[in-house]
């Protein structure tokens, strides 16, 4: 699952502290999930409006816990950060194949 996720205007401090105090943690909590790697893009103007942060979310199973991922969102701070973003894109992609030691963790 990707988030590409765009903070309101000056509300970058909030964003960040809530995904890692909160946002972070309830997601470990949900069924087959197994890490997030978050990435502050950085551009060179090639881009018009890119988003200012990429998370890849990794779960395995067959179907994301949809049930319990919408409660990550039902915190009144979850509600503050993600009713106010100045851009939201989020997508889910599943395995379909690949290349060398799949079994190792990177």
């Amino acid at each position: 699952m990707s988030a590409a996720l765009t903070p309101a205007p000056g509300a970058d401090e909030d964003f960040d502290k809530w995904y890692k105090e909160e946002h972070y943690r309830a997601l470990a909590g949900c069924t087959g999930y197994v890490r997030t790697r978050r990435y502050k893009l950085v551009h060179e103007g090639t881009v018009k409006n890119p988003p200012t942060y990429l998370s890849l979310h990794e779960f395995e199973s067959d179907t994301l816990p949809t049930a319990e991922m919408a409660k990550t969102g039902e915190t009144p701070w979850a509600k503050k950060i993600m009713g106010s973003l100045a851009a939201s894109e989020i997508y889910v992609f599943a395995l379909t194949g690949a290349y060398g030691d799949i079994s190792a963790k990177l």
